[in-house]
């Protein structure tokens, strides 16, 4: 066995795969990770003033909406669940938006803007200049925010459409999906198929959304669905790639909350983001608060990041995975109202209660403690096994010793060395036979196959070449991650192996496992073999130590099959 490392691309993955959100429906933010996670290839440290121009006008057509949709950069600290607790990242990420008016109002998701320290903004797809932003005001139920962008006025803006939305109506989702070159505008054509569709997700709650099959993806959040004249008929936010289900927020519902956030005035909000965090046991389900607006009455009456929110006015919220009983109440209240909180501190184990406007969060007794230390919650059903992060691993091999892997001492509870042959189907219709030198290891095999629990796969083979080159086989994993989203693909490469790989997330039924997938070929004898590596997290599992400690150590240490 051999240690390789490839910190560009380790810290990528981390940075991707760290920010998946435990959802329960089959929805999920199209900005990829429950948030979005894409690194700026480079960020201009000075912003211009931007000349007047000949004057501000409304887009009209296709070829305007360009012109006045944005690209944003964001960078903020966040909390995630992760094994032994909550883990705490500077991370970037990336997400649409699109100018409602020359002085530089742009509309997004809340999702892309809440949290950040910084947000910068690229207009027009020039990434030669960029542009401060800072948030107006947004909503948490309803996933929108407005921005305050500097440097304008800017020429074009786009206005709402006004008019009926019926089925089969054509439209176009426009923004910055993360895509091949995900710098570029992309325009993507489809109709509305659905205009009544469920509100609930488990970061928002409206009363309806519009489905529409406009393909959009990671990036794509806070970018509008058009008109052909360039009108505003929705606001993208939710996707599943693999069904081709796009959902837009309706600009019926949008228009009067937006007109409302450009004042300054928040709208079902409190000042955290966060999501409907359901575990198995319920009483440590609520509202996962991801980060807190600083000034907020959240961050005024003392809630942190990670804390769960467990109880608004007496009433428990997220039992069911969704947002809709802490938007009903707060749909109830205006921001000054005062409102009774009561959070769960994961950090210390402490339950605090307070008033929201009124009084801060005081500790009023503990949840199970053990030897002084809060105890852990129980995992929930997607990640039931603890993995990693605590210093015990074992390398690992198959039964023929051709190939091994460090994973953490909890994934040798069930491992499966056996060699793997069988019959590959290419697209072209085409077979070729297979043997391969394999591993599977995982706390439990079968939760892990059914993305129901975290584990590790590794195959490595002379017969893999037969489908082709490490493209065209990575290519033809993709049908083994059908209950997932696809979120990422990239190139590997390290010291021994390059590649590429593919990142899928809200995997399986409860859509709470991420998973990455490598075909790598060895540097030093590209036709010699090929060899996949697949590793599938939950939301407890400490990627910051899981990933680079398999990744750096997959190898061939023997002769294969």
């Amino acid at each position: 066995m051999r240690t390789r490392i490839s910190l560009l691309l380790a810290l990528g993955l981390l940075v991707a795969l760290a920010c998946t959100c435990p959802l329960t429906g089959f929805l999920s933010p199209t900005s990829p990770s429950g948030k979005p996670t894409e690194k700026p290839t480079a960020l201009a440290e000075e912003t211009q003033e931007r000349p007047p121009g000949i004057g501000a006008r409304p887009a009209r057509s296709i070829e305007d909406v360009a012109n006045a949709v944005v690209k944003i950069i964001a960078e903020g600290t966040w909390a995630w669940l992760e094994e032994g607790g909550d883990i705490v990242r500077n991370i970037v990420w990336g997400g649409s938006g699109f100018l409602i008016d020359p002085s530089g109002l742009v509309v997004t998701n809340n999702h892309v803007a809440a949290g950040a320290a910084t947000l910068k903004v690229y207009i027009a797809g020039d990434f030669k200049e960029t542009f401060p932003a800072r948030v107006v005001a947004a909503s948490e139920c309803m996933d929108l925010a407005v921005l305050q962008v500097e440097g304008g006025p800017f020429p074009v803006y786009l206005e709402w459409y006004t008019g009926p939305v019926e089925v089969g109506m054509d439209v176009y989702a426009a923004g910055f999906p993360i895509l091949g070159d995900h710098w570029e505008f992309t325009l993507t054509k489809g109709i509305i198929s659905k205009t009544r569709e469920l509100g609930e997700a488990s970061w928002s709650s409206m009363d309806f959304t519009y489905l529409h099959d406009a393909r959009i993806r990671g990036g794509n959040s806070g970018g509008p669905l058009i008109t052909e004249d360039g009108r505003v008929v929705g606001i993208n936010y939710a996707g599943e790639d693999e069904l081709d289900v796009n959902v837009a927020i309706p600009a019926e519902l949008a228009r009067p909350v937006v007109e409302r956030l450009r004042t300054g005035q928040p709208y079902r909000w409190m000042g955290i983001n966060g999501y409907a965090l359901k575990l198995t046991d319920p009483d440590f389900s609520g509202i996962w608060v991801e980060s807190v607006q600083s000034g907020s009455p959240a961050d005024l009456m003392g809630i942190r990041m990670a804390d769960i929110i467990i109880e608004i006015e007496n009433i428990r919220v997220a039992l069911e995975g969704s947002m809709k009983e802490y938007c009903d109440i707060l749909a109830s209240r205006s921001p000054d109202d005062p409102i009774k909180i009561k959070v769960l501190r994961w950090e210390t184990g402490e339950i605090l209660e307070g008033t929201l406007n009124v009084s801060p969060l005081q500790v009023v007794g503990h949840f199970r403690t053990e030897g002084g230390t809060a105890a852990e919650p129980e995992a929930s059903p997607a990640s039931s096994h603890p993995s990693g992060g605590q210093g015990d691993w074992a390398f690992i091999t198959d039964d023929t010793q051709a190939i091994g892997v460090n994973v953490p001492q909890t994934w040798t509870q069930d491992v499966d060395g056996r060699l793997w042959s069988g019959t590959w189907t290419k697209d072209d219709g085409s077979t070729y036979d297979f043997v391969a030198a394999r591993i599977v290891a995982a706390p439990n095999i079968d939760a892990f196959i059914n993305f129901s629990g975290p584990g590790l796969w590794i195959a490595a083979s002379r017969d893999f070449g037969k489908v082709g080159g490490y493209l065209q086989l990575l290519d033809a994993t993709r049908m083994w991650f059908e209950s997932c989203t696809f979120t990422e693909r990239g190139t590997y490469e390290d010291e021994v192996y390059e590649g590429g790989y593919y990142i899928w997330e809200r995997c399986g039924s409860q859509k709470m496992i991420s998973s990455i997938i490598l075909v790598v070929r060895p540097k030093a004898d590209p036709t010699a073999f090929l060899m996949m590596v697949n590793v599938s997290v939950g939301p407890q599992d400490e990627v910051s130590t899981l990933l680079p400690g398999i990744l750096n150590s997959f190898d061939v240490i023997g002769t294969l099959p």
